[in-house]
């Protein structure tokens, strides 16, 4: 098995807090890097082509969705796994997500074992 601390994460968020809270908990097992735009995410995950996206739903400009579109129609970034991260908890948008090209979601509050737990799983 690879060396956690080899794999790569990038977090596209444009909340500080969440920012914040993610990388205090991934940021000794993993090499982070962050945007807080979907523009600047797919830019990035082109260059760097991470282990790994967690990506916001909800932000302003591109959100998560059509950020996830971008990422998905590119033959560079199409297979990379990526975690939505959200706050929204009704039926239509859990459907939204899981009909999503989305490996899987994580919950807003979140705490650092289903963090940990669900990026163990990915990669």
């Amino acid at each position: 098995m690879k060396d956690p601390k080899k794999y790569s994460i990038l977090i596209i968020d444009d909340d500080v807090t969440s920012i914040s809270f993610l990388k205090d908990i991934i940021n000794s097992d993993y090499n982070v890097s962050v945007v807080k735009s979907g523009e600047a995410g797919v830019e990035l995950a082109h260059k760097m082509l991470p282990d790994l996206i967690l990506l916001d739903i909800c932000m302003e400009g591109m959100d998560g969705y059509e950020t996830l579109n971008m990422l998905k129609v590119s033959d560079l970034t199409k297979d990379i796994p990526v975690i939505f991260i959200t706050a929204y908890k009704d039926e239509k948008d859990i459907n939204q997500i899981l009909n999503s090209e989305a490996t899987d979601y994580i919950n807003k509050p979140f705490t650092n074992n289903l963090v940990l737990s669900k990026i163990k799983r990915v990669i």
